[in-house]
């Protein structure tokens, strides 16, 4: 006859359905337990399940949990931004891998940290092993050293470079041209030179021209010129490298000067230049009657009758 154990009072109350107590070296422990019918031995089985934790007499202390092993390193990286770059730049990424087919994901890459974070090159590696980009472009070199031999050989590919960016010239009729001067001292290069710019300084410079498709709003061609090499007389090359056709320049009237206008007429480009109030160009005669009737005729702006006189 099987004789069932006695517990104490404050053991047997942590008892329900489908658990079973356990007493070892005086400690008692609960468990799950559930039956199975054994075919083998004709008769229900005891199998347990699972430990539920030792019975004390303040109540069950529950298994500590346990602790997972991880065979690998968990580390946390920037997702989102980077995510949204790659998404967006999906077409930028394939006429790069289409004219840098080698170096088009660290082209990639460098700018989109440049954008999301402005880093130096020095940082580029840093930002770029916690960065989404790393785990997307796997084992790029991105050291500074490293990184300053990338693009002393890249920044020698100025065809390709001007290939790669005249594609996002299609479907566009309109592009903005805009001139910007860096002052430069550096002993190393041989195009900063003395020049002029809208903050009336002459110290060495180097100016940046670049261009943009307004439908678009992207960048479509790039040019560095010497400081002392204003930007219309830059015009000329500019248009043809980037393959312009049917041109007709619309600038500001800081343009309109006579030497200005005749560089323009020797290149044949078309162009809209307004002239200073002060040019010699500029007949005043028929305003001075103070007459409309000798003007040409008017047009609207801002609800109000703008008169002009027509010059040959």
């Amino acid at each position: 006859m099987r004789v069932k154990k006695i517990y104490p009072d404050w053991v047997e109350k942590q008892r329900q359905k489908g658990t079973n107590i356990s007493c070892v070296n005086g400690r008692y422990y609960l468990y799950a337990v559930r039956s199975k019918w054994n075919k083998e031995k004709g008769r229900a089985q005891k199998i347990t399940d699972g430990y539920l934790g030792r019975i004390t007499k303040d109540g069950l202390i529950p298994p500590k949990p346990k602790t997972i092993k991880v065979e690998t390193p968990i580390t946390v990286k920037e997702y989102g931004a980077a995510n949204v770059l790659s998404t967006i730049g999906a077409d930028i990424l394939d006429e790069l891998r289409t004219i840098f087919p080698v170096q088009a994901e660290t082209l990639f890459t460098i700018s989109a940290l440049r954008v999301l974070e402005q880093c130096p090159f020095k940082r580029m590696e840093h930002i770029y092993k916690h960065s989404y980009l790393s785990e997307r472009f796997k084992g790029l070199r991105l050291s500074g050293s490293e990184l300053s031999i990338f693009l002393r050989d890249f920044g020698g590919k100025r065809e390709d470079i001007v290939d790669f960016m005249k594609r996002f010239i299609i479907g566009t009729e309109h592009i903005l041209f805009d001139g910007t001067g860096i002052l430069s001292k550096s002993e190393n290069m041989d195009i900063n030179r003395r020049g002029y710019n809208a903050h009336h300084d002459f110290e060495p410079q180097v100016n940046l021209l670049y261009a943009f498709a307004c439908e678009s709003k992207s960048p479509v061609y790039y040019r560095i010129i010497p400081g002392n090499i204003r930007d219309v007389s830059a015009f000329k090359v500019s248009v043809s490298e980037a393959g312009l056709e049917n041109v007709v320049i619309i600038a500001d009237k800081g343009f309109g000067s006579e030497s200005n206008f005749n560089m323009l007429d020797e290149t044949k480009v078309r162009y809209i230049i307004p002239l200073k109030r002060n040019s010699a160009l500029f007949d005043t005669s028929k305003l001075e009657t103070g007459n409309k009737a000798s003007l040409d005729g008017y047009f609207m702006f801002n609800k109000r009758p703008i008169w002009y006189p027509n010059f040959p």
